[in-house]
């Protein structure tokens, strides 16, 4: 059972922090239509240079970052999943 709630709890940090960081002005454009930005196209572009860092800074954590603390990969394997999954959803909802 404690797998399953760091999964839910790094999951959902990972796709709020996501969502955040996609959304312009940053963090406050989170309730405006897509996101804050004029168009949905610029809605995709950010959310693909947003996805591109999560995943460098998820890669480097996980190749730089190996600490004796049992459950790391866990919560990265709960990150990726969260923001991928948010990701997937975003590009879904701004293509229509």
């Amino acid at each position: 059972m404690e797998g399953f709630r760091q999964l839910i709890v790094w999951g959902s940090l990972a796709a709020f922090a996501f969502i955040a960081m996609t959304a312009e002005p940053r963090y406050f454009g989170v309730f405006r239509k897509h996101l804050g930005h004029a168009s949905s196209g610029e809605l995709m572009r950010s959310a693909n240079q947003t996805v591109l860092i999560f995943g460098v800074v998820t890669v480097g954590s996980a190749l730089l970052d190996r600490t004796s603390e049992p459950g790391w990969q866990e919560r990265v394997l709960a990150g990726t999943i969260g923001y991928l999954a948010c990701y997937v959803a975003l590009i879904a909802r701004a293509g229509r």
